[in-house]
């Protein structure tokens, strides 16, 4: 699982590994409540991440982006973007129904011939 971040101002998301493991979601909450401007997050140890809100006038995404980097919850230079995800996303996408539509037209091509069950195994 890649970092990622995404950020809105008021709203900031991060997925990080770390975040998978609910041992660590105290010390989230701690850090995230001595952060001034913090209105409220959101940890999911399914997804590996956390959303945080926040008031734009008081504090920074890079600012909370920063802190949980200092605290070994994120590593930027492993980091998405949401940009870099969906294009990602979408690439495997393409990959799965190129070779869905390959397969699929081999089998029609070489169907009830000896090849067809060479290409069902492949």
């Amino acid at each position: 699982m890649n970092h990622y971040i995404h950020q809105i101002p008021g709203r900031l998301r991060i997925k990080s590994p770390i975040l998978k493991n609910e041992k660590y979601h105290p010390e989230v909450r701690e850090l995230l409540s001595t952060l001034r401007g913090v209105e409220a997050a959101e940890l999911n140890p399914t997804t590996g991440s956390v959303t945080i809100f926040y008031d734009p006038g008081q504090v920074q995404g890079k600012e909370i982006e920063k802190a949980f980097q200092r605290h070994g919850y994120f590593d930027r230079s492993k980091a998405v973007t949401n940009d870099q995800y969906i294009h990602n996303a979408v690439a495997k996408a393409g990959q799965i129904v190129s070779r869905a539509l390959f397969g699929s037209a081999a089998g029609v091509a070489l169907e009830g011939t000896g090849l067809s069950f060479l290409t069902a195994i492949i």
